[in-house]
């Protein structure tokens, strides 16, 4: 756990949010966003935990849908794998997504 703090993490789909505009991002900063991540799959917002439920209003107010608002484990740094390795990695997190004894894990790969 030394390796993993605690953050609040908001998901939002690209289908509910196509674009994330620069007065959206700067007032998304100005409510304590550390980290604003554009992915294939959409956008993730990181900030203190202190700081989701006024992000999450934010966009509750504005009508935009999230897809998760949670507090998660973030990693402090990231290691890289090689291409074989990932490959590896990815049959085992698939094998966790299939255990329903499992709810949540983390991983500090980038």
């Amino acid at each position: 756990m030394w390796n993993f703090e605690q953050k609040g993490v908001i998901r939002i789909l690209k289908e509910k949010l196509p674009v994330l505009n620069e007065d959206q991002e700067l007032e998304l900063i100005e409510l304590g966003a550390e980290d604003i991540q554009k992915e294939d799959e959409g956008y993730t917002i990181i900030s203190d935990i202190s700081d989701l439920q006024k992000m999450k209003k934010y966009f509750d107010d504005s009508n935009i849908e999230t897809e998760s608002a949670d507090i998660e484990y973030i990693a402090k740094d990231t290691n890289e794998v090689s291409e074989a390795d990932q490959e590896k990695i990815d049959k085992l997190e698939e094998a966790l997504d299939d255990c329903e004894d499992i709810g949540d894990y983390y991983s500090n790969l980038a």
